[in-house]
């Protein structure tokens, strides 16, 4: 676990121990916004776990963290988009929670890197959950072929989510989980064979619901 910059430093200041790392646990960087290009070195590491820090603003072209499959970020402050995560081609796993975040992908951002083709091509999941601020994911529908779980906890502002009637081929393999589930009522769909798609993703099994309100403890 790092909580120190200079606990960062010394990490940083020793490849052989960056290339060993495939999971990494940052609690409590407030003194120093967390600079996420920083860790780009760490070749091979496949998760990441952020609580209760600041993050610095990114600029970024190149590929990042580019084995990154899992992502955790709760609690933390000083971005409004991650569209760094579009550097990390092997993200599976995406959950954020109690955050200050605004959009996952800024479009305007995005428009500036290189060598991005498709994102999220392998993304299985998405987790948001209390974070009040986030309006978008991104800003035109995406084709997500491995797509099977979306959660949405109280992030009241998500109003449109990034489909259209092709994103998900496999259409029975995919959950939306809402809370409140009147929130589903809200979407606004690209059309109305998105909204015929989609609508029988959403659940509201018992058993699914105490998973996600255990998941948010």
């Amino acid at each position: 676990m790092i909580s120190t910059e200079s606990g960062l430093d010394q990490l940083l200041g020793d490849q052989r121990l960056m290339n060993s790392i495939n999971s990494l646990f940052i609690n409590g960087f407030q003194q120093k916004p967390l600079d996420m290009s920083a860790l780009g070195g760490m070749k091979n590491l496949r998760q990441l776990w952020v609580v209760n820090s600041q993050f610095m603003e990114i600029n970024q072209t190149s590929p990042l963290l580019s084995n990154l499959s899992k992502v955790r970020i709760m609690k933390c402050s000083g971005m409004k988009d991650l569209t760094w995560l579009l550097l990390s081609p092997n993200l599976v796993y995406l959950n954020i929670k109690f955050s200050e975040v605004e959009e996952i992908i800024n479009e305007e951002k995005a428009a500036n890197l290189t060598g991005i083709t498709t994102p999220f091509e392998k993304l299985e999941e998405l987790n948001f959950s209390a974070v009040p601020t986030l309006k978008s994911i991104y800003w035109k529908p995406l084709p997500f072929p491995l797509l099977r779980r979306l959660i949405i906890t109280a992030c009241p502002n998500l109003k449109k989510l990034p489909f259209n009637a092709t994103s998900i081929p496999r259409i029975g393999q995919l959950r939306i989980i809402v809370r409140p589930p009147e929130q589903e009522t809200e979407f606004e769909w690209e059309d109305e064979d998105t909204k015929n798609r989609f609508s029988p993703t959403f659940t509201w099994a018992l058993g699914i619901l105490k998973w996600v309100k255990l998941d948010l403890d």
